[in-house]
């Protein structure tokens, strides 16, 4: 049998990190192999859960106005706070505050949600005493380039540090730019040339930065705050001690909802893959479905099929069996 490392990202709207690594790494273990969990978000949903988990963070909740400003409506959203390396540490998630899975399929309107929930929720942590503050910025269902934010909080005050975790390198402008997820938060093909415009007129110094235009243009809006930019998988790899893990397995499994061109501008399987490579250690994937060819993605790859489509969970596990007969077949 095989010693397994199961760190799959979210299957975005449909199962987290850490219900997609409990199902798959229930079904191996139940096959005889060993298996370790660590679920791997990259700087969207579920960081929150990973980072608070590996650096014994306590969940406390701040209220701010909700996504859509809907007559002053007010939510409750939940941040991580404590000392990291003896600092005193806020990790705010963007899509608790401004996230795709809070506006309803039918209500999406890209171009009216506003970023200003989660420039509250800054202020709030940083009045709360944090000196430094993560903010994981997938996940998003703004396009406005932080400009919701940026008015609620123009600046810091002396002495904060801003990091924040993006989940693609993506500039803010061009092809492969924050358009390339426009479609994704429900903006419509004709707005994009005007909204990339709005964009680049927002935030001219940052059109070329790299992760400037994660989550809807929030990455450039870091950098306008003084903030710096990182990989939010490398953060949850460094802060679960992941790459020492590797040595003490076979195979990797890692995972996500759909493979395809942006898994590989800096998400978590991308990361995985370098270090299965580094390491010597074969990775499998499981996947709704995979965009690109199977062998430039991982040694083993296994899609949900049409069943993904309406039990998810479900297809996991029949995925997940197949895969622990691969496992079980395979020579070590």
């Amino acid at each position: 049998m095989a010693r397994v490392l199961v760190a799959p990202a979210p299957f975005k709207g449909t199962l987290s990190a850490r219900a997609a690594a409990a199902t798959i790494g229930a079904v191996l273990r139940d096959a005889g192999h060993d298996v370790l969990q660590r679920p791997l978000p990259d700087g969207g949903e579920g960081t929150l859960d990973a980072l608070a988990a590996a650096w014994g963070l306590a969940l406390v909740e701040h209220v701010v106005p909700d996504i859509l400003g809907s007559g002053g409506r007010a939510m409750p959203v939940t941040v991580g706070r404590g000392a990291v390396d003896d600092v005193d540490t806020a990790v705010v998630e963007s899509a608790l505050a401004v996230g795709l899975g809070l506006v309803p399929v039918a209500r999406r309107d890209p171009e009216r949600a506003s970023s200003a929930a989660l420039g509250h929720l800054l202020r709030a942590v940083v009045d709360d005493g944090a000196r430094r503050v993560v903010l994981a910025l997938g996940g998003s269902a703004v396009v406005d380039g932080g400009a919701g934010m940026l008015a609620v909080l123009p600046a810091l005050p002396a002495g904060i540090e801003l990091i924040g975790l993006v989940d693609v390198e993506a500039p803010l402008g061009g092809p492969r730019g924050a358009r390339l997820y426009f479609a994704q938060k429900g903006l419509p093909a004709d707005r994009h040339d005007a909204v990339e415009a709005q964009l680049r007129a927002l935030h001219p110094r940052f059109v070329d930065a790299a992760g400037a235009g994660a989550a809807g243009g929030l990455g450039a809006a870091v950098l306008a705050l003084g903030g710096e930019l990182r990989s939010g998988a490398d953060a949850v790899i460094a802060a679960a001690h992941i790459d020492d893990l590797v040595d003490r397995v076979d195979v990797i499994v890692g995972g996500e909802g759909r493979v395809d061109e942006q898994t590989m501008q800096g998400k978590s399987l991308a990361r995985l893959r370098s270090l299965a490579r580094r390491h010597g250690v074969r990775l499998a994937v499981v996947c709704g479905t995979c965009d690109l060819p199977t062998s430039s993605v991982g040694d083993v790859v296994i899609t949900l099929g049409p069943r993904g489509l309406v039990d998810v969970q479900g297809a996991l596990t029949v995925a997940a069996r197949a895969l622990s007969a691969v496992l079980s077949n395979a020579p070590r």
